[in-house]
């Protein structure tokens, strides 16, 4: 667990995604960013879809992150999130290395997948508050020589996401279509969030 070098942010982000913290200041925040330390991969891989729905998955792991670093900051207000992908009843964690992010692209290739993305905010009074939103996003029909292509141009950021894109970046070019909460596909579902927050009385400075 890194220590937060800013002693005047307004919360504390518990995530290592550049994107959700960059989402965050150029809404207005000052935040402190600390990376929980839990095995995403082994509690996605661990459970079971015919048991537990994905967006229960992503607010379970969303929670259990704020909860880590409640645990450390009890004081503070502690602001975390999570994503899972699934397709036709598969669920779909980042892939480990170039060759499974060929896989992955070349599985969702044509088809629509949906993308459950959970935010968890805890107060200092321990008050948690959660929200999934669901986008779903289609690709368009990728060959293999474009596929290829792909990886080569973002490089080692493939193996940052489940389904190897950042909507943001050149992942934009693998989808026909798009219906959901921009920002929630890129990993927070910021007017939610901004409105939990207000409540909690943290305006953007």
């Amino acid at each position: 667990m890194n220590e937060p070098k800013n002693s005047e942010a307004q919360f504390i982000l518990a995530s290592s995604s550049i994107t959700r913290c960059k989402i965050l200041t150029d809404a207005g925040y000052v935040v402190k960013v600390l990376t929980p330390n839990i095995n995403e991969r082994e509690a996605r891989l661990s459970s079971s879809l015919a048991l537990v729905s994905p967006s229960s998955i992503a607010e379970k792991l969303a929670k259990e992150k704020a909860l880590r670093i409640s645990s450390v900051y009890p004081k503070q207000t502690i602001l975390a999130a999570d994503q899972v992908l699934t397709c036709d009843g598969s669920l779909l964690s980042k892939p480990i290395n170039e060759s499974i992010a060929y896989e992955q692209l070349s599985y969702l290739s044509g088809k629509k997948h949906v993308l459950h993305t959970a935010v968890c905010l805890i107060s200092p009074n321990v008050e948690i508050w959660t929200y999934i939103d669901n986008s779903y996003l289609t690709m368009r029909y990728l060959s293999p020589e474009f596929i290829n292509k792909y990886l080569r141009l973002v490089g080692p950021t493939a193996l940052n996401s489940a389904g190897c894109y950042q909507l943001e970046r050149q992942g934009s070019q693998l989808f026909d279509r798009i219906e959901g909460d921009f920002f929630a596909i890129l990993g927070l579902p910021l007017i939610p969030t901004m409105k939990q927050l207000r409540i909690n009385k943290i305006v953007p400075v």
